[in-house]
């Protein structure tokens, strides 16, 4: 009968699932912080405040002053659009919302309400996502207001690699009660 390397060699699946408990345990880590960091409601900004300051962890913010069109979206990628918001005066902030769907800045509209999550990413990353955009007068970093994101993510992730973390636990104790049952001695 032929057996896996794994079950021949124990202490490398043990060494295996010990690395992957690291790696689910470090993104869990960050998971549980980000959604401790959450305010219990979106942060009500307005845009030149969000264009200004730095997001930090938690930046869960809800634009209370800015135009949205819905018809200006620029399509990047499989799953980005992108909008460039404005004040209600019309000039332009820097600060870029996207939405995983046309529907959802649609609903932003109808509702009245821009709620997303506030990062910045550098203008390098974000210039090949939508070429059509005019970029010459933006500066190098762009705080973009991601829609699809929020505390219920956050603890979506956690649930999620709690159960991966928990299931490489019971795989490296399987491996290390193995490991002990076929070292001499």
């Amino acid at each position: 009968m032929r057996s896996t390397v794994w079950l021949r060699y124990p202490w490398l699946g043990f060494a295996a699932a010990l690395g992957a408990i690291a790696l689910f345990g470090a993104k869990l880590l960050g998971f549980v912080l980000a959604l401790q960091a959450y305010p219990p409601l979106p942060t009500p900004m307005e845009l030149r405040d969000v264009a200004s300051t730095e997001p930090g962890l938690g930046a869960w913010t809800e634009i209370t002053d800015t135009t949205l069109r819905c018809d200006s979206l620029i399509h990047a990628g499989k799953s980005n659009y992108f909008a460039s918001l404005s004040d209600p005066k019309g000039a332009t902030a820097h600060v870029l919302a996207e939405f995983s769907r046309p529907e959802d800045c649609r609903r932003a509209v109808a509702s009245g309400k821009l709620i997303g999550v506030r990062l910045v990413e550098p203008l390098e990353r974000i210039r090949p996502l939508a070429p059509g955009m005019a970029w010459a007068d933006w500066p190098t970093r762009v705080v973009v207001l991601r829609d699809h994101m929020g505390p219920r993510d956050s603890r979506l992730g956690v649930w999620l690699f709690s159960l991966v973390t928990l299931t490489m636990t019971l795989v490296a104790v399987f491996y290390w009660r193995r490991a002990r049952r076929m070292s001499p001695g």
